[in-house]
């Protein structure tokens, strides 16, 4: 499943992209308002998951302030790019948005000291 939803991505980019620029062009949506409300629906989804994850394996300090902290990033990141998709080319967004899961599997992997295996 995980690898469905991962090659599924992009596509779910390139929709947020196209429907960020088709309401600002036909509707005169502000596409800065439109960024905030993804991220309000976005980080509620993330949170309820959060609820869900830490009633299964209790909860952990260091886990939750990591959270905050990579919550903060993405939040910059992920606004910044709604601004992007709306005033250029998506092509350069949407190829960074796509691969920025390698990034980070490669940062952690060097910051915490862990491995990086094939399965």
């Amino acid at each position: 499943m995980a690898i469905t939803f991962g090659l599924a991505d992009p596509l779910f980019f390139t929709l947020k992209a196209y429907f960020l620029r088709i309401s600002e062009q036909r509707y005169r949506f502000k596409v800065w308002d439109l960024a905030i409300d993804g991220q309000l629906v976005s980080h509620l989804l993330l949170t309820i998951t959060f609820v869900v994850y830490t009633a299964v394996t209790g909860f952990e300090k260091t886990e939750f302030w990591e959270g905050q902290v990579a919550s903060v990033f993405y939040l910059i990141g992920n606004h910044l790019c709604s601004l992007a998709f709306a005033s250029g080319p998506g092509g350069p967004v949407n190829a960074i948005l796509a691969t920025q899961a390698i990034y980070q599997i490669l940062i952690n992997a060097y910051a915490f000291g862990q491995g990086i295996s094939s399965i």
